[in-house]
């Protein structure tokens, strides 16, 4: 049964509005709590990330025999970049794979580093990456544009065996990429021929794995 006042109709119990209303503001409640939950997720597993990609990076630069392999590092959101100096790697200009010892020797010594934090190497999902991948690059004076792809290719191919085969990375986190010659101009003024090792971390997994430092049952 319904109320009519000057033509609109009003329900006859007016509970029913006051609980749609409070039905309503409860659904919003929860959806406001539940992006903000998302979102402070969100902002822990950036976090997490940050203080894996800084400890990796103290890691790699306080190894004495590193210094003069890895030129340069930085970090873009969950990706962690190492440019590798290519005069210490490969023992020519113009060299399609590893070549030099103490090259190999060192890009051993930083797969070891990595090595650390890839969880089991039966099952990549486990560690703290979500893959690493193996950059090639190749020099504008070396040919054509589809020679330079594919010499980028070759040392980028050569240097993920050398990292799976001396340092034991899983073969399912690495992965082999092509350049080409196409480099940043400040780059290009140097070696052009060069490596680059990108990380792509797992945030979920890193903020896990910084949770488990944090824990007493953990041995620091």
């Amino acid at each position: 049964m319904k109320q009519t006042f000057d033509g609109i109709d009003f329900p006859a119990n007016p509970f029913v509005v006051l609980v749609d209303f409070l039905l309503l503001f409860v659904l919003v409640l929860l959806l406001s709590v539940l992006q903000q939950s998302v979102a402070s997720s969100q902002w822990i597993e950036r976090m997490a990330v940050s203080d894996l990609q800084k400890r990796l990076e103290n890691e790699v630069k306080s190894h004495p025999n590193l210094s003069k392999l890895v030129l340069k590092t930085w970090t873009d959101g969950d990706l962690q970049r190492f440019w590798l100096d290519g005069k210490l790697l490969f023992a020519t200009p113009h060299s399609i794979i590893v070549d030099s010892p103490e090259g190999m020797a060192r890009l051993s010594e930083i797969g070891s580093i990595f090595k650390k934090y890839q969880g089991n190497p039966l099952d990549p999902g486990s560690g703290l990456y979500k893959r690493i991948i193996i950059e090639g690059h190749s020099s504008i004076s070396e040919g054509s544009t589809e020679h330079t792809w594919a010499l980028s290719l070759q040392r980028a191919n050569s240097a993920l065996n050398i990292l799976q085969g001396h340092s034991g990375l899983a073969p399912q986190l690495l992965e082999a990429s092509g350049r080409g010659c196409w480099l940043k101009p400040y780059i290009q003024s140097g070696w052009a021929v060069r490596i680059e090792i990108v990380v792509a971390y797992s945030g979920g997994r890193s903020m896990k794995f910084m949770q488990s430092l944090d824990s007493p049952s953990i041995s620091k």
